[in-house]
């Protein structure tokens, strides 16, 4: 830095250049409505110690998340028995420093997860040949199930969320020329309609960890039912902070999508 007499001072004391970067305290994370001293570094383990930051005021009122779904005539019975499973404890097999075995829906949130009425499961073909139409085929992919969002929109009072199955079987449908892109197509008409929407490949099913599937599914279905699972702990120090999540992704997952978060 110059000083106003043409003198250098260092910012560092010796280097004269300001520090790359700076090691921040892992934030806490606040749970049960901001209660006072709810709050946890970890986001499962504060789940599990103190529920969900809106469980004071339980948007679902101690019910259920109703899930509607769209997808190949075998979707609603798979989806139906994943939402089943968890239910139920689901074991551990990866990251075990982080993950915590996942105890059930209903343990962490207060709140169950089950299928939407019969009129709000709709079907598409059972594969890639029998969509109608001309064209690349990813667009007739978004074209029918665009339909379908359509139709969900006219009876959103019987579900809170739609899970939108596309299978691995389907890749040549996820991208296209012009940038297409199978995935942000189908979310884009969903918000035109007013429908939140959860999109799977087969990951749900094949992924070998079930606690994980449990616990990455079960947070983004509550969250995208209008429940908030944890906010950022007031820091007074840092009121004038903004904070950025980055991600990392692999080639395979670009090309590949995973679960939908």
């Amino acid at each position: 830095m110059v000083r106003t007499d043409g003198s250098r001072h260092s910012l560092t004391g010796s280097t004269g250049r300001l520090p790359p970067y700076r090691v921040l305290a892992e934030p806490r994370l606040a749970f049960d409505g901001g209660r006072s001293g709810a709050t946890h570094e970890h986001p499962l383990r504060g789940l599990l110690e103190y529920g969900p930051y809106s469980r004071a005021a339980q948007v679902f009122l101690g019910k259920s998340i109703r899930v509607a779904t769209i997808g190949p005539p075998n979707s609603y019975e798979k989806i139906g028995r994943l939402l089943s499973s968890f239910r139920v404890s689901q074991s551990v097999s990866e990251r075990r420093e982080y993950l915590p075995i996942f105890p059930g829906v209903r343990q962490v949130f207060g709140v169950d997860i089950s299928p939407a009425p019969p009129n709000a499961h709709l079907k598409l073909p059972s594969d890639l040949a029998q969509f109608d139409g001309t064209g690349p085929i990813g667009r007739r992919v978004a074209a029918v199930v665009a339909t379908q969002l359509r139709r969900l929109a006219t009876v959103s009072e019987t579900f809170d969320v739609v899970i939108v199955h596309l299978p691995d079987a389907w890749a040549d449908a996820f991208f296209g020329e012009d940038d297409f892109n199978l995935h942000d197509t189908i979310k884009g008409v969903a918000a035109e309609q007013g429908v939140s929407t959860q999109i799977f490949n087969d990951d749900p099913w094949d992924y070998t960890c079930r606690a994980s599937v449990a616990w990455r599914v079960s947070i983004a279905l509550y969250t995208k039912s209008g429940g908030t699972p944890w906010k950022l702990a007031p820091r007074p120090e840092a009121q004038d902070t903004a904070f950025i999540g980055l991600a990392w992704l692999t080639l395979a997952e670009v090309i590949r999508p995973r679960v939908d978060m």
